[in-house]
Order: structure tokens, then C-alpha cells, then sequence
């Protein structure tokens, strides 16, 4: 998510909400992903890291009930 063509950072934090949608990484992989994700300088890619941040927190608790 670091090359400057914004269309390829939309793709990249793309890519890692699919692997996590199918359960192809764990949320753990990603997770330093993610904090770098919710501070980029693309106001859409971070809206889809915190979205996924916020999702799979959820679901972690929800796990712990």
C-alpha cells in the first residue's frame, strides 16, 4: 500500500479484506497490516482497515461470550 498509484493501494488493502473474509489469514497476520492501513494517507483505505479492525474485533468478543 506504499506504491503511489492510489488505484493499487485500493487494491491492496482489497486483497487483505478478502483473505480475511475466506479465513485465509488469520487477523493476527495481518494485524500490523491493518495499524499501518489506519493511518495511510488514503481516506479509503483507511475507512476499509478500520471497517476490518472493526469487524474482527467484534467477532473476538463475540467468540468470548
Amino acid at each position: 500500500m506504499e506504491h503511489e498509484n492510489p488505484g493499487i493501494q485500493n487494491w491492496g488493502i482489497g486483497i487483505i479484506d478478502q483473505l480475511l473474509f475466506y479465513s485465509l489469514c488469520d487477523d493476527e497476520d495481518v494485524a500490523q497490516i491493518l495499524d499501518e492501513a489506519r493511518n495511510h494517507s488514503s481516506q479509503y483505505v483507511k475507512e476499509k482497515a478500520e471497517e476490518m479492525y472493526l469487524i474482527f474485533n467484534t467477532e473476538e468478543e463475540l467468540e468470548q461470550i
